[in-house]
């Protein structure tokens, strides 16, 4: 969980002033997805605005037309932001005007891993020109587990070639997401992550069982989630979690009898029940298997989301774990069928970390307390 602190240390600030929409919102996507936080704009007032009322504190100011530098009240801004910064704040002019791919991308020419946008890192080594300090090495993990050690054991890396995801899955994580952000903050940062299809209700998905929303917008709605509450967005994505999942499990909860069932089978073989129930739901969800578990020789059990949902085109690196997503909806299912006493969730490995777009979980029998 992230300690308690400025949303600044955490997700560095870009502003974003730009007439072209769309292209604003692309950029807004990619930084999103590389955990800064873009505060998109297009217009200079709009920006003097929501700088005054938000106190935003920029790392660098982006600007897609170089006449809004020459605008009278351009200087008052960039000087206003300056002193709250303590130092001067760069700018950035805009030169992209084509589309680029997502940071990190399942290509179907690449069978076991994601590819790494050349186009988004140019644009990212002339962003860290000017803010070195943000620079991250960016490569990938080719010793990781999900490429070297659990193919060893039969679960050979895939990679999504549909890239989509359910309505009706994104359309229950959308509303306890505007539940939780409210309504107060919702048109800006759902228009921040770069998708302002969203702002308004009647733009939302219909609830049906059709694949037809692209898996970023999961993972930008992610970085929603967790702007959305500066002082702890690790806690705010958990809480998003876990009621996306309360309500998804009483949709479709075991009978009274099921229960009392599982709870006279053995431990072992209800978790894997349970595990595999999860998998099979979850590639339903994606319209493509992309969830596998297996059981270990010790008696755990490795869950591997293959072009994981909610990480999907991120690039993090974070010392921590990233993908709170799963583990609270784990969490929370374990909770519900009484497992949590005897069975806990480790992220082994996070696509936002060793970049190959995959991410494995441990569920282990928990050791007794001595």
């Amino acid at each position: 969980m992230f300690p308690v602190k400025d949303l600044a240390s955490i997700y560095p600030a870009f502003l974003i002033i730009d007439a072209q929409e769309e292209r604003a919102q692309q950029i807004a996507r990619l930084l999103a997805l590389v955990d800064y936080r873009p505060i998109v704009t297009h217009s200079l007032y709009q920006a003097v605005e929501r700088s005054l009322r938000e106190h935003i504190r920029p790392q660098a100011i982006i600007l897609g037309q170089a006449e809004t530098a020459q605008h009278p009240l351009f200087p008052r801004l960039l000087g206003r932001l300056g002193h709250d910064h303590g130092r001067e704040i760069p700018l950035v002019l805009l030169q992209i005007h084509t589309a680029i791919e997502l940071p990190l991308y399942a290509n179907a020419s690449n069978r076991s891993t994601h590819m790494l946008s050349q186009e988004c890192l140019q644009l990212l080594n002339s962003l860290w020109t000017f803010t070195p300090s943000l620079r991250k090495n960016i490569k990938m993990i080719r010793d990781a587990a999900v490429l070297t050690s659990i193919p060893s054991r039969g679960l050979a890396p895939r990679v999504s070639q549909l890239k989509l995801s359910r309505n009706s899955h994104f359309l229950q994580i959308l509303r306890t997401a505007h539940t939780l952000i409210g309504e107060e903050q919702w048109p800006n940062l759902i228009g921040d992550v770069g998708l302002p299809q969203y702002k308004q209700l009647n733009n939302w998905p219909l609830d049906n069982d059709i694949c037809a929303i692209p898996a970023e917008h999961i993972s930008c709605l992610h970085q929603a989630v967790a702007f959305s509450r500066p002082d702890d967005p690790g806690e705010q994505i958990r809480q998003w979690s876990q009621m996306g999942t309360a309500i998804s499990l009483k949709k479709r909860s075991p009978s009274t009898l099921t229960q009392q069932t599982l709870k006279l089978l053995p431990r072992d073989m209800v978790m894997g029940l349970v595990l595999n129930t999860f998998a099979r739901q979850m590639n339903e969800i994606r319209g493509e298997e992309l969830h596998l578990c297996e059981q270990q020789e010790d008696g755990s059990y490795c869950l591997v989301h293959y072009s994981n949902l909610y990480a999907y085109g991120r690039i993090g690196q974070s010392q921590q774990s990233t993908c709170r997503v799963w583990i609270a909806s784990l969490e929370t299912t374990l909770q519900i069928l009484d497992l949590d006493l005897t069975w806990e969730i480790v992220e082994q490995e996070c696509s936002c970390q060793t970049l190959t777009g995959h991410c494995v979980f441990l569920i282990k029998p928990k050791q007794p307390r001595k």
